[in-house]
């Protein structure tokens, strides 16, 4: 349960960093993000974005590697709830791929889609933690501790 563990520590991780990201995009003196701030501002942002999106390649290669077959073995009633979560991980990585075109300068974005597209990465983003946890980290938890 270890591997559980540590991926739930990602996600409190993570959850920090979706907290910072968003005060930059909400900042109320909009320095970050308003169409008539330099491009350093935003790019200040993106880099924590292109941080944020790293360590989610990581997180999910684990999740790949190392959870789903261990699930599958050991849990395999499961296999609908991960099939739930891969279906949101395709929406994730869709959500990266676009942002990340953004990011590298590969496609020209306002300010504004900029933010938008970052908000709308975040939402998916906490919304799938919260599935994953709910769908597969508590209900293994739970039954590693009734064996207990």
């Amino acid at each position: 349960m270890d591997l559980i563990k540590e991926l739930l520590a990602d996600h409190r991780k993570f959850n920090l960093a979706i907290s910072k990201i968003q005060q930059y995009v909400l900042d109320r003196e909009h320095r970050y993000f308003s169409d008539g701030r330099k491009a350093e501002s935003s790019a200040k942002v993106l880099k924590h974005v292109q941080q944020l999106i790293d360590e989610l390649h990581a997180h999910e290669r684990r999740e790949h590697e190392d959870l789903y077959p261990m699930i599958l073995k050991f849990f395999p009633d499961l296999r609908g709830a991960i099939a739930e979560i891969e279906l949101q991980h395709h929406g994730l990585e869709a959500a990266v791929a676009e942002l990340g075109r953004i990011v590298r300068g590969e496609r020209e974005a306002s300010n504004r889609e900029i933010a938008k597209r970052v908000m709308e990465l975040l939402v998916l983003l906490k919304s799938h933690m919260r599935d994953e946890e709910k769908g597969l980290f508590t209900p293994i938890l739970a039954a590693a501790q009734e064996a207990i």
